[in-house]
């Protein structure tokens, strides 16, 4: 599913997510009116700033605001990588840009470093491998 930038979702998830610094910033504005030891003026600037600051870094920062399906960002399975250490039976994967603990399905299957691999099968933080064949 392609998400953009501005739309209604993310930018909502970005916006709720931001109010509580917000809310707290703007009761510290109307407490601060009735004390004269910090200026009104003082923290109405810091709110503003601090407005720019979440509206200039939204562009870099939306992607992060994207609901994502659980299934979709746990699966694993069938996924390719790369073995960064032998596997013998265990060792470490790099799997789309994560390194995980890796167990060769069948011991008798070692897997050297940098082989290509599949991933059959997930048991907590261990992916279950294979050599990847085409």
């Amino acid at each position: 599913m392609k998400h953009k930038m501005w739309s209604l979702k993310v930018l909502l998830r970005y916006i709720i997510l931001q109010l509580p610094v917000l809310i707290l910033l703007i009761v510290l504005y109307i407490v601060s009116k009735n004390y004269e030891s910090v200026p009104s003026l003082l923290i109405l600037i810091f709110l503003l700033l601090w407005l720019a600051k979440d509206i200039i870094l939204y562009p870099f920062v939306w992607k992060a605001y994207i609901p994502r399906d659980i299934k979709e960002s746990v699966s694993m399975l069938g996924k390719k990588g790369r073995a960064l250490t032998n596997i013998d039976p265990t060792g470490s994967v790099e799997v789309r840009g994560e390194i995980w603990n890796a167990r060769a399905v069948q011991e008798s299957n070692s897997i050297r470093e940098h082989e290509t691999i599949r991933v059959v099968e997930v048991q907590g933080l261990t992916l279950m491998v294979e050599p990847w064949r085409k």
